[in-house]
């Protein structure tokens, strides 16, 4: 009666995978020692509903994997280690792939490796791995990055992912922010005219801020946008006697060629995954500013 349960359960679950034209992948046990076993497991829980979130692959459920060990009176824990124990897992499971990983640390550095084994042939079809320096919490995050980048390199061998550290990134606003103080730091050549003359400080001053139209896209202040590739251009005009313009990008300044006002300005930009927060400033020579800013979320 059990051995029918299993077949049954395990029709069910190929059909479901099959049917729907992608990878059937479970995700297994990732070795890390010196690890709490808690963590662990939610790590590779976040990791799983990452990969699943790709729409690349159906990830078997950690229930559905549990149960049809059960029925089979396995646990993972109970099987030795070894790529060949987990193809066995994988058959029983009635997977295409599995996927496996370890999780270590070296001095201050946290290192996941992650490997993704065809269950037919025992092949290693593709490795990815990441470095990350910080809290153990930040972990979280390198997994989601490590899921996409397989999702998204599903065809090549290798894939290492890049993974900014908070102190470096710390160091890049900081760096931006002494950058655009000594942008804004005018030198008073009129000063010391003014006071000879004894009149107010620039008394023809415009308040008006200055004015930003977009050719490209087309959006108002705070609006949304969805986009389908992390290519995105921006382009479009100052609108009033004398300006600057800046662009943001999550915060982050990018490279763009100072355009007088009046004249058009274009930008070609490289999006993440995810939502997108894109600020354009115009300052005049008077420091007012005028700001537009939207959101792109690329699918």
């Amino acid at each position: 009666m059990r051995l029918k349960k299993f077949f049954f359960v395990m029709f069910f679950i190929s059909s479901f995978l099959f049917s729907q034209g992608k990878v059937s992948v479970a995700v297994l046990k990732f070795d890390a020692k010196g690890f709490d076993p808690t963590q662990i497991d939610v790590l590779v829980s976040r990791f799983r509903v990452a990969l699943n979130a790709t729409g690349k692959f159906n990830v078997l459920e950690r229930e559905k994997i549990k149960e049809i060990l059960a029925e089979q009176n396995l646990q993972q824990s109970e099987i030795a280690e070894g790529s060949g124990d987990n193809v066995q897992i994988g058959k029983i499971l009635g997977v295409k792939e599995i996927i496996t990983g370890d999780i270590g640390k070296v001095e201050d550095v946290y290192t996941v490796n992650v490997r993704r084994i065809k269950v037919e042939t025992s092949e290693i079809v593709q490795t990815a791995s990441a470095d990350y320096e910080g809290k153990v919490s930040g972990l979280l995050k390198v997994m989601e990055q490590l899921a996409f980048k397989l999702a998204e390199k599903s065809d090549e061998k290798y894939v290492a992912l890049k993974v900014e550290q908070p102190e470096a990134k710390e160091e890049k606003v900081k760096e931006n922010e002494k950058v655009e103080m000594e942008e804004e730091e005018e030198e008073d050549i009129f000063g010391d005219l003014y006071k000879e003359f004894n009149i107010s400080k620039d008394p023809f001053k415009d308040n008006e801020p200055p004015k930003i139209e977009l050719y490209y896209p087309v959006v108002k202040d705070n609006g949304y946008l969805r986009v389908g590739s992390r290519d995105f251009e921006i382009s479009g005009i100052v609108t009033d006697e004398s300006g600057i313009t800046s662009v943001k990008v999550n915060g982050e300044r990018v490279q763009l060629k100072v355009a007088l006002a009046g004249l058009s300005f274009y930008k070609k930009v490289r999006l993440s995954k995810g939502r997108n927060r894109i600020e354009i400033v115009a300052r005049d020579l008077y420091n007012n500013i005028g700001k537009l800013t939207f959101t792109v979320e690329v699918k």
